[in-house]
């Protein structure tokens, strides 16, 4: 019985151990990304027929971005979601658009979505 009880506690705390290092993983996620500055072109956006064009600009300060890190956005408006695209950095693998870990960079996002009713005073969100 000492054995059993004993052994109990030891997957317990191998339990609880597990849960903390998961914790400390995705409390140090956001390392991997600092700041980002981006730039909506038109501002505000417009309509043009009957559709609206999104051109964003979005620029990496140095050391903003890991250089094994990838991120995906997908912006957002109003109820439309946008296509996805990535970002990464210099030593990820996989496509994306490299950002230079020491100097950063820029990336232009471009993209062209019907026009929807919900899209009259909306944000873009990236």
């Amino acid at each position: 019985p000492k054995f059993r009880i004993i052994h109990t506690m030891k997957k317990q705390t191998i339990k609880v151990l597990a849960l903390l290092i998961a914790a400390g993983g995705f409390s140090t996620g956001c390392k991997l990304l600092k700041e980002v500055d981006y730039a909506c072109d038109p501002d505000p956006l417009e309509m043009h027929g009957d559709s609206v064009e999104i051109t964003v600009n979005l620029t990496f300060p140095e050391k903003s971005i890991n250089k094994k890190a990838a991120v995906e956005f997908t912006p957002t408006l109003g109820s439309t979601s946008l296509k996805t695209f990535r970002v990464q950095g210099e030593k990820a693998t996989g496509s994306g658009d490299a950002i230079q870990y020491k100097a950063g960079g820029s990336v232009t996002y471009t993209d062209k979505v019907p026009y929807k009713a919900d899209m009259e005073a909306t944000k873009l969100v990236v």
